[in-house]
């Protein structure tokens, strides 16, 4: 996105085209919702991010969903290198929040693994 903002200066419908089609799966489906909604004579609409995660079947934490509205509400409203700024706090925090929840399942991941562990032997000490 940056190189399509920096060297090709992309309005924002044609940017969500452009990712749409270099994309997959979800991440395909997100960026066709945006480029369709935005692409209204309306123009997007708050709560623009949220529908196409919803459409697209993501699910994005709370802080996540605002960084990318942010980071949306921002294209073709401001200059490029606030764009492009807002563009590197918005991968900065999804970076973040894509850390934190692969910690948190690491963790579950552990409390399942114990669990499993513990009804094997709980299992074995009657079968004895």
């Amino acid at each position: 996105m940056t190189g399509e903002l920096h060297y090709a200066g992309t309005p924002f419908v044609p940017l969500c085209q452009r990712m749409a089609d270099s994309s997959r799966g979800e991440v395909r489906v997100f960026f066709s919702v945006l480029r369709r909604e935005a692409a209204r004579p309306e123009g997007g609409s708050p709560g623009l991010t949220e529908l196409a995660a919803r459409e697209a079947g993501l699910l994005l934490p709370e802080p996540g969903l605002l960084a990318l509205e942010r980071l949306f509400d921002s294209f073709g409203c401001e200059d490029l290198e606030t764009q492009v700024g807002q563009l590197r706090l918005a991968a900065e925090e999804l970076s973040r929040l894509s850390e934190e929840l692969r910690r948190q399942l690491a963790g579950k991941c552990r409390s399942y693994q114990l669990l499993g562990l513990t009804t094997g032997a709980a299992i074995l000490v009657l079968v004895l």
